[in-house]
């Protein structure tokens, strides 16, 4: 869990970085940055430096084997506070889709979407605590992967026309990280079980989400006029960061840790035991 809190403390300080940089680091007129800008550099520092750490955590200690704990009430408010605001944010998409004109049908089909993959981990969410799952619940998994995706290709066709990447990279990469978090949540439910995988992806995911949420409001409240960001953006953003936390909790956990399999009575002991040794937990992540 020690992690998971660097994790929020990175994000918080990125976010504060992120909100000045939205105010005073963008010319008015051109709004390019100047070169050598040292709240973006030390932005972009903090980002590899922290992606590196959370690559290097993964990779030695996600696929460790971890004794399954219960997840308890506080884990619960996290996960029904990302549904919230999951579901706020379909449902403005769903407004602001139809009340165009013409209709947005990819706004439209998001915010549909967005409020079936918000029920899929809601109803994952109250059976998080019973093993082993069922194909059913395999099932649901997979909705939230179409949404993060849909929502990846709207955000990009947003900004498909803005030459300044600086303005929306980081929010984009929180998605691709959801996305990729969310994938590899689905594959534990059909027998593919990576936990250094997922906190890989959800570590990053948390970051660049809290990065981009928090920067956008403390921009806007500091006076940042030019780099405004939509409400159900940044209703999506805090779901990112909130789901993607408490899916690394659920991870460090042992809920996604690969189940002991069940030997039978009198099974006889394997003879080349130093050769499993050396595989053992190699498929883990």
């Amino acid at each position: 869990m020690l992690m998971l809190l660097l994790t929020l403390l990175c994000g918080t300080a990125a976010a504060v970085l992120r909100g000045f940089q939205l105010v005073n680091s963008f010319d008015p007129q051109t709004s390019l940055i100047e070169p050598g800008d040292p709240l973006t550099t030390a932005l972009i520092a903090l980002s590899v430096l922290f992606v590196a750490g959370a690559a290097v955590y993964a990779f030695t200690a996600g696929g460790k084997k971890r004794p399954v704990k219960p997840l308890g009430k506080c884990w619960l408010a996290v996960e029904f506070a990302a549904l919230a605001a999951l579901f706020a944010a379909s449902a403005y998409d769903l407004y602001t889709g139809f009340s165009d004109k013409p209709m947005r049908l990819t706004v439209v089909c998001l915010g549909i979407l967005g409020l079936f993959a918000g029920a899929a981990l809601l109803m994952i969410a109250l059976s998080v605590n019973r093993l082993p799952f069922t194909s059913v619940t395999g099932f649901w998994a997979t909705a939230p992967v179409f949404w993060a995706c849909l929502t990846l290709i709207v955000d990009f066709w947003g900004h498909a026309g803005n030459p300044v990447r600086n303005t929306y990279v980081y929010g984009m990469l929180a998605t691709v990280f959801c996305a990729l978090a969310l994938y590899t949540a689905a594959g534990f439910f059909f027998g593919r079980v990576k936990p250094g995988r997922a906190l890989l992806y959800a570590l990053p995911g948390v970051y660049f989400a809290a990065l981009s949420a928090g920067g956008a409001l403390l921009g806007g409240l500091i006076g940042d006029p030019l780099h405004t960001i939509s409400f159900s953006a940044l209703l999506r953003l805090v779901f990112i960061a909130l789901h993607l936390s408490a899916a690394a909790a659920a991870v460090l956990y042992g809920r996604f840790t690969p189940p002991e399999p069940a030997e039978p009575e009198g099974a006889a002991e394997p003879e080349n035991t130093e050769a499993m040794e050396n595989t053992e937990g190699t498929e883990d992540f």
